[in-house]
Formats: structure tokens, sequence, C-alpha cells
């Protein structure tokens, strides 16, 4: 389940990053990495 999980994250991401600056790309980089570590623990 961690998998689909995982990939539904990595869709709900990559969609944020295509709507948002490239300056607060640095803000929702460092959310992002933390819920893949959440998804994979």
């Amino acid at each position: 389940m961690w998998i689909s999980g995982a990939l539904d994250g990595f869709r709900i991401g990559m969609g944020l990053t295509l709507n948002v600056t490239a300056s607060n790309n640095n803000y929702y980089a460092p959310l992002l990495l933390s819920v893949f570590s959440i998804e994979y623990n």
C-alpha cells in the first residue's frame, strides 16, 4: 500500500511543482521530501 501512496504523493508533488514559481519550489521541496520519507517508513 505504501507504494501506491508514494506514487499518489509523487503525482501531487509534480502538480505542485508545475503550478508554483521557482522560488516557491524551495518551500515545497523539503515538504515533499518529508512526506516521501514518512511514506517509506
